[in-house]
């Protein structure tokens, strides 16, 4: 089963491996950033709001440039806010979803926000600092997913 494995996202959107930790040491500040940028893009598919998350992802890109750079992570969000939510779906999921697990997979997208990564928390890598809403949010987000019972 795809759902935002590394090699999906790297393989499929041409994101590279540094962002999912394939091969790659964890000094990026942006080691393993895929498993909260794709979901926060098929929120931006779906129709959701995008500018604090941008403004979010401008603070990081500002605060590590040299990590932005090596991963390709401005390439990577230009990407990925213009693809459109069923490219999205097949190729990060592995599979096209039904109109009502699209409209379920939106509605468990749409309170995602990446508001609460800030430059400091990175430097500090202080995981544990995201608040219970932003953790519930994510953990409901991948309950949705895997509760569409793809095929391996």
């Amino acid at each position: 089963m795809r759902i935002f494995l590394p090699m999906a996202v790297s393989a499929s959107l041409s994101l590279p491996a540094q962002l999912s930790g394939e091969s790659y040491p964890a000094s990026s500040a942006f080691f393993g950033f895929e498993f909260v940028l794709v979901p926060v893009a098929i929120k931006w598919a779906c129709g959701g709001e995008s500018s604090k998350d941008l403004a979010a992802l401008d603070a990081l890109i500002d605060a590590f440039p040299s990590d932005a750079q090596r991963d390709d992570l401005q390439q990577i969000i230009d990407l990925l806010r213009t693809t459109d939510l069923d490219t999205l779906v097949t190729t990060e999921i592995g599979v096209e979803l039904a109109r009502t697990q699209l409209h379920q997979l939106c509605e468990a997208a749409l309170p995602l926000s990446l508001d609460w990564i800030t430059p400091e928390g990175k430097r500090g890598n202080k995981e544990d600092a995201v608040k219970a809403e932003h953790f519930a949010a994510y953990e409901n987000f991948y309950y949705v997913v895997e509760g569409f019972h793809l095929p391996e």
